[in-house]
């Protein structure tokens, strides 16, 4: 992990609101991410991913 965030500054700098998003986004599209993959995603691809998956037919965000 800090090999990582050594090489990737960048996460020190995501908001809350940026690492929640990324949470609910894996938690409704129902995948499963190595690694850090989920943190060096796209912001923009991320929030493309997660309206998709929240207009399939039964979807809803959980915010447990």
């Amino acid at each position: 992990m800090f090999d990582f965030l050594v090489k990737n500054p960048r996460v020190f700098c995501l908001s809350d609101d940026n690492f929640a998003l990324r949470e609910a986004y894996a938690r409704i599209a129902g995948k499963r991410f190595k690694g850090a993959s989920l943190l060096t995603r796209s912001r923009r691809r991320v929030e493309q991913e997660y309206s998709a998956a929240l207009s399939r037919p039964g979807a809803s965000p959980d915010h447990s």
